[in-house]
């Protein structure tokens, strides 16, 4: 596992990623990826070392107390492959996210799957329990779509 803070070439490299598996995901919060916001969130979680390398594997989290405890909590962000060097697997990056939480003090990790249930039975293997369902939905009707580029406030 490598803390990442990442030269202009290597970020080039994560975002680029990020676009391949925009173009190719079902999930439609995928489809709502801004490619320049995209960038400018990838690069803050990389200066702030919320980033880690593991393998071929980047993984973006947060962490923090929630509204319901104040136990700090490890929020995996965004797990994505963006090279194929190394050929481990995903549950590598999996695993990382319990030396994270131990480094952190976190007593608790959340994790997601908006890519249509392909992690979640890695996840279910590696011990996390489903808490529900994440529902998503695009708004397609009222504001323009150009509008909610706009940085102001209702």
């Amino acid at each position: 596992m490598k803390m990442v803070t990442a030269e202009l070439a290597k970020r080039q490299q994560y975002f680029e990623a990020l676009l391949k598996l925009r173009a190719k995901s079902p999930s439609a919060k995928m489809a709502m990826v801004e490619p320049a916001r995209a960038f400018i969130g990838l690069t803050e979680f990389l200066e702030q070392g919320r980033a880690v390398e593991v393998g071929d594997y980047l993984v973006l989290y947060d962490f923090g107390p929630t509204w319901y405890s104040s136990k700090l909590h490890l929020i995996e962000e965004l797990t994505i492959r963006f090279q194929r060097v190394y050929n481990n697997p995903v549950t590598d990056a999996i695993a990382a996210l319990d030396d994270i939480a131990r480094h952190i003090g976190a007593r608790a990790i959340a994790v997601g799957d908006t890519q249509i249930g392909l992690m979640t039975p890695y996840y279910l293997a590696a011990g996390y329990t489903p808490l529900g369902t994440q529902l998503f939905k695009e708004i397609k009707y009222g504001v323009p779509s150009e509008d909610h580029r706009s940085s102001g406030a209702d």
